[in-house]
């Protein structure tokens, strides 16, 4: 994945790199950083950060917004990839251009309200890296005891601890010699374990001894938790979050409108989710909000001095 955005930035270079002053080349380094993502939160196998260095401002022709669109439409859709995210790198009080919380208990809810507030968004022109941070976890396997459990004498820690003694291994002995100990660990062989019918036939070891396959006494299916759940005091939150091609849309007014034509009926079909503006628009407020304090800290301070300087109050 990582050689196809790669091999789609060269593409980038090579179209740029004619219309450069003195045909000098627009990319100048590039560096790979698997394991992690600082947009994500998140370290892994699964995640990585591609960073290039370009030709600085006063030498180059041209936008980093059109550079980021290139490449964007040079590397398309790619299969199985959760978010895939093109920006330059920005610091400063402004904030995120889009970022709008969702609370709630409900996380189904939750992920429901966000992509039908992805999906409104998405219909403006200059909204890009669109993303939310409720992201689907590793594929994992749930197990839920059937009712007639119990009278086998099986409840749900006993059930566990013989899955994982059976796949992941026990100690089973301890051999200890004149100058070394040996532990002697007993699993399943890996022929054994490969296959999702071979977890189904697994025989759990009732309390009378007798063994019943697993299927029998726990329902199993295939799921994905989420990665990760964020909680802002201690109430379940997701954040929307993107980035905006100024030269396209302005980001208060797509806000402005999405809170008086979309929001409210958002709310109606998911009245346990509330909705919080942050980023630029809680900046701003926050900005015009101190204005104002200021201003009327000013005005009482010149009332203040003019009464000295004239001795008078009125």
């Amino acid at each position: 994945m990582v050689g196809e955005i790669t091999a789609a930035l060269q593409r980038v270079d090579d179209h740029y790199t004619p219309l450069q002053p003195e045909q000098k080349e627009l990319i100048q380094d590039v560096t790979i950083r698997y394991n992690q993502n600082l947009d994500a939160g998140e370290k892994g196998t699964h995640v990585a950060t591609i960073s290039v260095d370009i030709l600085g401002s006063e030498e180059r022709v041209g936008r980093v917004d059109d550079y980021l669109q290139t490449w964007r439409e040079e590397v398309g859709d790619i299969p199985d990839v959760i978010s895939l995210n093109f920006k330059e790198p920005q610091a400063g009080p402004a904030g995120i251009a889009i970022e709008i919380r969702l609370k709630g208990r409900d996380l189904k809810q939750l992920k429901a309200a966000s992509l039908e507030l992805q999906a409104w968004l998405q219909q403006y022109q200059g909204v890009i890296n669109m993303a939310d941070d409720l992201r689907p976890g590793k594929p994992e396997i749930r197990l839920h005891l059937k009712d007639g459990s119990l009278a086998f004498g099986l409840d749900a820690a006993t059930i566990a601890n013989q899955l994982r003694a059976a796949f992941f291994g026990i100690t089973a002995d301890e051999i200890e010699t004149e100058t070394e100990s040996y532990e002697i660990s007993v699993a399943l062989t890996d022929l054994s374990q490969s296959t999702f019918d071979d977890l189904q036939s697994f025989r759990i070891v009732t309390a009378k001894g007798d063994q019943v396959p697993l299927s029998t006494v726990a329902d199993i299916e295939m799921g994905r938790g989420y990665a990760r759940i964020q909680r802002i005091q201690g109430v379940r939150t997701v954040t929307i979050t993107a980035d905006m091609d100024t030269a396209l849309g302005n980001a208060n007014q797509i806000l402005v409108a999405t809170q008086r034509d979309f929001l409210p009926e958002l709310q109606q079909r998911y009245p346990d989710v509330s909705v919080i503006l942050e980023g630029q628009a809680a900046e701003s407020s926050k900005t015009s909000s101190s204005m104002a304090r200021g201003f009327l800290i000013g005005l009482v301070g010149i009332f203040i001095l003019l009464s000295f300087q004239f001795r008078s109050y009125i």
